[in-house]
């Protein structure tokens, strides 16, 4: 339950949904930080430390993006994720150090950077 209604809180069944202790980008100044043809004025994402070769789908679990699994492709599939800039629909596709991902979230864009271990 959510809420002061008792009611439990709903989302949109196909929008992702922010794991726990996860801010928002621009969630701070109340933009979005995109104003700047897709880049950030703000904060960059932060870099999430990986070894070796790692799946745009476990990517997005590992920096908390998205909660579990079944978020992960349904953020994938309905397009709402984005690597470097460019919609991504492939949940095994490979990511590299440096690779920035996004993820467009019911409140504001959340993303994180590929950082080599």
């Amino acid at each position: 339950m959510s809420g002061r209604t008792g009611q439990p809180h709903r989302t949109s069944p196909t929008a992702p949904t922010l794991a726990p202790g996860t801010r928002a980008h621009g969630a701070d100044t109340g933009t979005r930080g995109w104003e700047n043809g897709g880049v950030s004025t703000h904060q960059p994402y932060p870099a999430v430390p990986v070894r070796g070769e790692i799946k745009l789908g476990q990517f997005l679990k590992l920096a908390g993006l998205v909660e579990d699994g079944a978020s992960a492709r349904i953020a994938v599939q309905c397009g709402d994720v984005s690597v470097n800039g460019r919609v991504e629909r492939r949940r095994g596709h490979r990511l590299e150090a440096g690779d920035v991902v996004e993820v467009e979230a019911p409140s504001a864009r959340v993303g994180a950077r590929v950082a080599g271990a």
